[in-house]
Protein backbone atom coordinates (compact mmCIF):
# COMPACT_ATOMS: atom_id res chain seq x y z
CA UNK A 1 0.00 0.00 0.00
CA UNK A 2 3.00 2.26 0.39
CA UNK A 3 4.83 1.63 -2.40
CA UNK A 4 1.91 2.23 -4.33
CA UNK A 5 1.37 5.77 -2.39
CA UNK A 6 4.89 6.35 -3.31
CA UNK A 7 4.41 5.46 -7.03
CA UNK A 8 1.66 7.75 -7.01
CA UNK A 9 3.29 10.70 -5.71
CA UNK A 10 6.29 9.96 -7.66
CA UNK A 11 4.33 10.09 -11.04
CA UNK A 12 2.50 13.10 -10.27
CA UNK A 13 5.15 15.39 -9.19
CA UNK A 14 3.78 18.52 -10.71
CA UNK A 15 0.06 17.80 -8.99
CA UNK A 16 1.92 17.22 -5.57
CA UNK A 17 3.62 20.40 -6.10
CA UNK A 18 0.54 22.08 -6.69
CA UNK A 19 -1.26 20.56 -3.51
CA UNK A 20 1.59 21.43 -1.20
CA UNK A 21 1.21 25.12 -2.56
CA UNK A 22 -2.55 25.50 -2.22
CA UNK A 23 -2.31 24.21 1.30
CA UNK A 24 0.40 26.78 2.18
CA UNK A 25 -1.23 29.51 0.42
CA UNK A 26 -4.35 28.61 2.19
CA UNK A 27 -3.07 28.43 5.45
CA UNK A 28 -1.08 31.60 4.70
CA UNK A 29 -4.36 33.56 3.94
CA UNK A 30 -6.25 32.16 7.03
CA UNK A 31 -3.14 33.19 8.81
CA UNK A 32 -3.00 37.36 7.29
CA UNK A 33 -6.74 37.36 8.42
CA UNK A 34 -6.41 36.50 11.79
CA UNK A 35 -3.41 38.66 12.27
CA UNK A 36 -5.10 41.72 10.20
CA UNK A 37 -7.80 41.06 12.27
CA UNK A 38 -6.46 41.15 15.68
CA UNK A 39 -4.02 44.17 14.92
CA UNK A 40 -7.51 45.99 13.79
CA UNK A 41 -9.02 45.26 16.71
CA UNK A 42 -6.08 46.51 19.01
CA UNK A 43 -6.00 49.44 16.97
CA UNK A 44 -9.74 50.16 17.46
CA UNK A 45 -9.83 49.37 21.39
CA UNK A 46 -6.28 51.69 22.06
CA UNK A 47 -7.96 54.68 20.33
CA UNK A 48 -11.60 54.01 21.95
CA UNK A 49 -9.25 53.89 25.23
CA UNK A 50 -7.03 57.07 24.74
CA UNK A 51 -10.12 59.13 23.32
CA UNK A 52 -11.60 59.08 26.66
CA UNK A 53 -8.46 58.69 28.56
CA UNK A 54 -9.37 61.76 30.93
CA UNK A 55 -13.15 61.10 31.34
CA UNK A 56 -13.70 60.09 35.16
CA UNK A 57 -17.17 59.46 34.55
CA UNK A 58 -19.57 59.16 31.39
CA UNK A 59 -23.24 59.05 31.30
CA UNK A 60 -25.09 57.66 28.41
CA UNK A 61 -28.63 57.42 28.25
CA UNK A 62 -30.68 56.09 24.60
CA UNK A 63 -33.57 57.33 24.14
CA UNK A 64 -36.78 54.85 24.18
CA UNK A 65 -40.57 55.14 23.31
CA UNK A 66 -41.60 57.78 26.17
CA UNK A 67 -41.64 61.56 25.50
CA UNK A 68 -39.04 62.67 28.09
CA UNK A 69 -35.51 63.88 26.66
CA UNK A 70 -32.63 61.20 28.27
CA UNK A 71 -30.16 62.28 29.64
CA UNK A 72 -28.89 65.05 32.24
CA UNK A 73 -30.96 68.87 32.14
CA UNK A 74 -28.16 72.08 32.33
CA UNK A 75 -29.61 72.79 36.03
CA UNK A 76 -27.51 69.30 36.99
CA UNK A 77 -24.66 70.08 34.44
CA UNK A 78 -23.92 73.28 36.24
CA UNK A 79 -24.36 71.17 40.03
CA UNK A 80 -22.12 68.79 38.80
CA UNK A 81 -19.49 71.56 37.55
CA UNK A 82 -19.62 73.02 40.70
CA UNK A 83 -18.42 69.76 43.05
CA UNK A 84 -15.20 70.00 44.30
CA UNK A 85 -12.94 68.06 42.55
CA UNK A 86 -14.37 68.36 38.90
CA UNK A 87 -12.35 69.90 36.58
CA UNK A 88 -14.94 70.49 33.94
CA UNK A 89 -18.16 69.10 32.97
CA UNK A 90 -19.76 69.06 29.38
CA UNK A 91 -22.88 67.94 27.80
CA UNK A 92 -23.41 66.98 24.37
CA UNK A 93 -26.81 65.53 22.47
CA UNK A 94 -26.06 63.31 19.35
CA UNK A 95 -28.79 61.36 17.84
CA UNK A 96 -30.46 61.40 13.87
CA UNK A 97 -31.90 64.03 12.31
CA UNK A 98 -33.18 63.56 8.71
CA UNK A 99 -33.09 66.87 6.58
CA UNK A 100 -36.00 67.32 4.14
CA UNK A 101 -36.41 69.02 0.62
CA UNK A 102 -38.66 71.47 0.02
CA UNK A 103 -41.45 68.86 -1.23
CA UNK A 104 -41.07 67.39 2.41
CA UNK A 105 -38.92 64.53 1.19
CA UNK A 106 -35.99 63.19 3.24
Amino acid sequence: MFRTALRNVLAHKARLLMTVLAVMLGVAFVSGTLVFTDTLGNAFRKQSAKSYDNVAVSLETFAGDDDKTPGIDEATLEKIRGLDGVASATGRVSGFAGVADPDGKL
